[in-house]
């Protein structure tokens, strides 16, 4: 059944990050009776990797904005820069079982959820490309560059990674070689471009470019 978008699914248990668990020992008769043991606990719960986009494609998943792809993108900002990217803000749900306790997935904490859905729901009422953009922009950032507040236009362009300006080049070199890999198969805009005569100059999306760099083109979102 197709639905409608809803970032508060993501305080509903569901497979949103990988995490370990640990069981209790046992402390009955079953076994010796021929019977299964039914008073095991969940003794210990651990989250052990988040992966964003991930997330954003489970969010996405037979929903009417599942074929957004700029939706989807500034979606992943928001969540990348927000305690949904910190292993302590994400719950292991536990639940009784017939076997005793049993885990059913994890789920972020309630309160990460409600700040999550104050930008999210400027997205969504959002109907603008470039609003959407800067939206996400703003929100990782803290800020808006000078030179993005008199934007008018977004657009979606395939180009050539070679035509595009790396203006910050010491943190290029710099970035962590994780967070590039987790980008290697990257579904949405590679990066946000601002148009500098024929060529394109980065202002998002460092490690994107980084991962797809050897690619013949690329798709990227150009402000203006």
């Amino acid at each position: 059944m197709v639905k409608k978008f809803d970032i508060h699914q993501l305080s509903q248990p569901s497979s949103w990050v990988e995490y370990d668990s640990e069981m209790s020992d046992c402390h009955c008769d079953a076994r010796r009776n021929g019977d299964y043991c039914r008073c095991k606990t969940v003794a210990s719960t651990k989250i052990t990797e988040i992966c964003i986009p991930e997330i954003v494609n489970l969010l996405f998943k037979n929903t009417e904005e599942n074929n957004d792809k700029l939706l989807k993108y500034c979606v992943n900002r928001i969540l990348t820069y927000s305690s949904a990217n910190e292993k302590e803000h994400w719950i292991v749900s536990v639940s009784n079982g017939y076997y005793g306790q049993e885990t059913d997935g994890t789920y972020l904490d309630y309160s990460t959820v409600g700040k999550l859905s104050i930008p999210i729901s400027e997205l969504l009422e959002s109907k603008s490309l470039h609003q959407r953009v800067l939206i996400a922009l703003e929100w990782e950032y803290g800020y808006l560059l000078d030179s993005l507040k008199d934007i008018k236009s977004c657009t979606e362009v395939s180009v050539d990674p070679a035509e595009i300006i790396v203006p910050q080049q010491e943190y290029y070199r710099k970035m962590d070689k994780e967070a590039i890999e987790q980008y290697k198969d990257f579904d949405g805009p590679i990066c946000i471009c601002l148009k500098v005569g024929d060529a394109y100059k980065v202002v998002d999306g460092y490690h994107r470019l980084q991962a797809n760099i050897d690619k013949s083109s690329i798709n990227i979102l150009v402000l203006e």
